[in-house]
C-alpha cells in the first residue's frame, strides 16, 4: 500500500479559514505538500517522522507550511498576530518568528 501511495501521490493541500485583521470576512491559510522523490521515499520506507523536516526545507518542491503561510498573512496586514498564533500548533515559535520579524 505504502508503495502505491508513494507513486501515486502529486500533492496534499490543507486549508483554514482564519478571521482577517479588519473582521469583515476570513482569510485562507495554506500548507501545501507535493509530490517529490524525498517525499515517495519517505512513504515507501515508513519513515513519516521526517515529515517536519522535509517540510521546512520543501520550498525547493514547492512546498508551503502553515506557519510560514500564517507568517505571510501577518506580513501582509491580512491576519493579526494573535489569530496566526492561535492557529498555529508552533505556538512558541512562530511568536518568536513573528516578534524577530518586529511584530508583536
Amino acid at each position: 500500500v505504502r508503495a502505491s501511495i508513494a507513486g501515486a501521490l502529486r500533492a496534499i493541500v490543507s486549508q483554514r479559514l482564519l478571521p482577517s485583521a479588519d473582521g469583515k470576512g476570513v482569510i485562507v491559510a495554506v500548507e501545501l505538500l507535493t509530490g517529490c522523490l524525498p517525499l515517495s521515499q519517505m512513504i515507501r520506507d515508513d519513515k513519516l517522522y521526517q515529515l517536519p523536516n522535509l517540510m521546512q526545507r520543501g520550498r525547493a518542491f514547492g512546498m508551503l507550511r502553515f506557519d510560514d503561510s500564517l507568517t505571510e498573512l501577518v506580513k501582509t496586514g491580512r491576519i493579526t498576530v494573535d489569530t496566526a498564533v492561535a492557529a498555529t500548533e508552533n505556538k512558541r515559535e512562530l511568536a518568536t518568528t513573528l516578534k524577530k520579524a518586529g511584530y508583536s
